[in-house]
């Protein structure tokens, strides 16, 4: 009887890997994309061009699926996603660029870059080290301002602008003295985060060296632009740790400004910041695997395309069953209504600060991506209307959506270069059809050439216009483009 009791007792609902997999065929069908990513690289009729498109879309929906967790998913408003994709742009091109050949910091050009994994990983442990010393003693600092206004709550905010411009002040007088000075409190803790930083790369150098001579050499290239990536993954997950900790708690408009004005920070940094070039940016050398290392050297940005493609397949894959979760249900659960998720026992800053580290960590992928593709970054890269342009996809594709996601990320990567050159994209797209209807060149009317051209110049404003009407039409609200002697005349003829 106790048998029978404890079969009954299991779990009905209990759905194994294999049945799931079954239920989301698509999911395997992304798989296919590997060997499609293959072919496609081996085909003499796709070019360089077209090569560059993909992969602008690749990353587009990286970066999207991770702005869908935040806004789409978690219900929050992000405005800052451009923020994140700079710093894992600039952590893996600096990795890139300076840890990546077998002498650190070498000028040489024709130096073979991506051939030091053990250099880039250094350069990992080195930087989360320094910003793990900076970042605990702001952290502590802070913990402190919250249990102080749990005592006194009057006195909470006046603290903590107090804090805020001893910090500025403190920063600009060891900036103007060239360095720390007795008083100074912060910029000391930063001048110590910076010793560590050296102190390590000086140290564990050999060490490096010693790792990457020990590793395979045909996976020295991989493992490189692997850790690259990873790299820029984590520090902009960092990044969004820190700015979700302390203004998650706002909603709607106000976080939506607390993040961009963050993004806003960290470009204005950059700017300032002479490692990384300044404002005249961040020169990286593209990823120089070819199929014959006897061919000349290959395109900038051309064999990076599988790694595109895989980081695409791969985010999609881990949003869609983060989503489909328990975790992912709860997020959710804050996203309907925060007051009952909290009723019933939710963690709401919690699941709101992992939504948006997850986020913020795919985004910085997609900024380590962007910055091996092109071999050039600056902080342009990184503006308000980038920000805007991932908004505008999210909300096209519908908010929590998986697929809306993956179309809309297509359609605004796309849709741009039709407008400018709609004649040779229609022939490459439709050249099949156009074959098998005997028509072998579509000629357009210049007119509406200059037409499809001056809307591609002014994207922007047809985004603007695009979110206003998807925000109507999500409330049902189109009275107001309506007169009221319209609604009169409908009424007297009722």
């Amino acid at each position: 009887m106790s048998s029978k009791k404890s079969d009954q007792s299991a779990p009905v609902n209990a759905r194994p890997w294999l049945q799931v997999l079954a239920g989301n065929a698509w999911l395997l069908a992304l798989l296919l994309l590997f060997p499609l990513a293959r072919y496609i690289e081996d085909s003499e009729k796709v070019t360089t061009y077209h090569f560059d498109i993909l992969m602008r879309i690749g990353i587009a929906i990286v970066a999207a699926m991770g702005l869908q967790l935040i806004n789409g998913i978690s219900g929050q408003f992000s405005l800052g996603h451009a923020g994140f994709l700079a710093v894992g742009a600039y952590t893996a091109g600096f990795a890139i660029e300076n840890f990546s050949t077998m002498q650190r910091g070498t000028e040489d050009i024709s130096a073979a870059r991506y051939a030091n994994p053990g250099g880039v990983l250094l350069f990992v442990v080195a930087i989360t080290a320094a910003l793990g010393l900076v970042g605990g003693g702001l952290s502590l600092a802070m913990m402190g301002l919250r249990r102080l206004g749990r005592i006194v709550p009057s006195l909470s905010g006046i603290v903590g602008l107090a804090f805020m411009g001893w910090l500025a002040v403190d920063i600009i007088l060891a900036a103007r003295a060239g360095g720390p000075q007795w008083h100074s409190v912060w910029s000391r803790l930063f001048y110590f985060g910076a010793q560590l930083y050296d102190g390590i790369i000086g140290h564990g150098t050999p060490t490096s060296l010693w790792l990457t001579n020990h590793f395979p050499e045909s996976w020295r290239y991989a493992a490189s632009m692997f850790i690259a990536i990873v790299a820029g993954g984590i520090l902009a997950a960092v990044a969004g740790w820190v700015v979700g900790l302390p203004t998650l708690r706002l909603r709607g408009d106000y976080l939506a400004i607390a993040t961009l004005g963050f993004s806003e920070i960290i470009r204005i940094v950059i700017t300032n910041a002479k490692p990384l070039g300044r404002a005249t940016g961040l020169q990286i050398a593209p990823y120089p695997i070819a199929r014959d290392l006897t061919e000349t050297p290959p395109i900038p940005g051309h064999y990076i395309f599988p790694w595109v493609m895989g980081a695409a397949i791969l985010t999609t894959a881990m949003i869609w069953r983060l989503k489909n979760s328990a975790k992912g249900r709860a997020i959710q659960a804050v996203r309907e209504d925060e007051v009952a998720a909290r009723a019933i026992g939710i963690d709401t800053v919690h699941h709101k600060v992992i939504a948006f580290v997850i986020g913020a960590f795919f985004g910085g992928v997609a900024g380590a991506l962007m910055a091996t593709r092109i071999g050039y970054i600056n902080p342009g890269n990184f503006e308000l209307k980038d920000s805007i342009t991932l908004v505008v996809i999210v909300t096209l594709g519908g908010l929590g959506s998986i697929w809306g996601c993956i179309i809309a990320a297509v359609l605004l990567t796309v849709l741009p270069q039709i407008l400018l050159s709609p004649q040779e994209w229609i022939e490459f797209l439709l050249s099949p059809i156009l074959k098998w209807f005997g028509i072998a060149q579509v000629n357009f009317s210049p007119r509406i050439a200059e037409a499809m051209k001056w809307v591609a110049d002014r994207q922007m404003v047809v985004y603007s216009l695009l979110l206003i009407f998807l925000m109507l039409a999500k409330h049902g609200d189109f009275s107001g483009l309506k007169t009221r002697r319209w609604f009169r005349s409908q009424s007297h003829r009722i």
